[in-house]
């Protein structure tokens, strides 16, 4: 088998890789009325020839204008999900744990997955394994902007079928969003972040997910057909809302600062015209 990837520590410090958001708008101007947070440790979610295998280990959430703190340890993975005969995507981690909180000003999510081991298999024959020691992420907001952290220790990916080419500036980039592998349908991004900023029916909504590690398959040839999907390692994310004025609600206040502006014109008109 292959080792195409190595390790992503080295002389045992491991490497963490950040990535922060900050809002459009200063922490005075905008505060949340709600905060969510949300962790999960473990996502898969494949499809194979009309067969659907999903898995999602590892869960922690709250959400409200008030404090919050919830947390989750479950027990280790160790199952295979079938994809056929012969064919499947192994799982198997150590310990557990994801966590979200809030204090109703600030918010919090982490997730983290000790040991994991995924394979992806067919007739006996390694078409893709990813290992590593602890994968963790974090997902922050202070009150005014987010920011996502994930570490991952000594990962490794292999294949005994494929040759796959490796961006070697995703070892020492610290930044977002970096693709490790992309090849034949085939991609792993490391401290995947999306952001969102969206306004709906007067609700604004922002949002930082943080994935520590994320393999998807897009079209990929696997076992006779295409393999579609996702596995998802180490997601922590946190929202907050906060309720905007109406068009019409603006209209009225502009209107109701003009007139009073009018208003302090005139009486100082008024006052300059009569006699002492």
């Amino acid at each position: 088998m292959r080792n195409v990837f190595g390790s992503i520590t080295k002389k045992g410090a491991r490497v963490a890789v950040t990535a922060a958001f900050a809002l459009a708008t200063s922490g005075s101007a905008w505060a949340a009325s709600t905060i969510s947070s949300n962790a999960t440790d473990l996502q898969v979610s494949l499809s194979l020839l009309g067969i659907t295998p999903s898995l999602t280990v590892g869960t922690a959430s709250g959400s409200g204008p008030g404090a919050y703190s919830n947390s989750n340890s479950p027990t280790t993975v160790n199952t295979t999900l079938g994809l056929g005969t012969l064919l499947g995507q192994s799982v198997s981690t150590g310990l557990l744990s994801a966590s979200a909180s809030s204090d109703g000003t600030t918010g919090q999510a982490n997730a983290t997955v000790n040991g994991l081991t995924l394979g992806l298999n067919a007739l006996f024959t390694s078409f893709l394994s990813v290992s590593s020691g602890v994968i963790s992420s974090t997902t922050t907001f202070d009150g005014s902007s987010f920011l996502g952290v994930s570490s991952i220790a000594n990962l490794a990916v292999n294949s005994a079928v494929l040759t796959l080419p490796l961006n070697a500036s995703a070892l020492v980039s610290t930044a977002a969003n970096r693709t490790l592998v992309d090849i034949l349908g085939l991609k792993i991004t490391l401290n995947e972040q999306i952001a969102s900023d969206t306004t709906s029916n007067g609700i604004n909504t922002r949002s930082l997910t943080t994935n520590a590690l994320h393999v998807s398959y897009n079209d990929f040839a696997f076992g006779g057909g295409l393999l579609n999907g996702d596995v998802i390692v180490g997601q922590s994310q946190v929202i907050a809302t906060q309720p905007v004025p109406e068009p019409a609600t603006w209209a009225m206040m502009i209107l109701g600062f003009g007139m009073i502006g009018a208003m302090l014109r005139r009486h100082k008109r008024t006052a300059v015209a009569t006699p002492a």
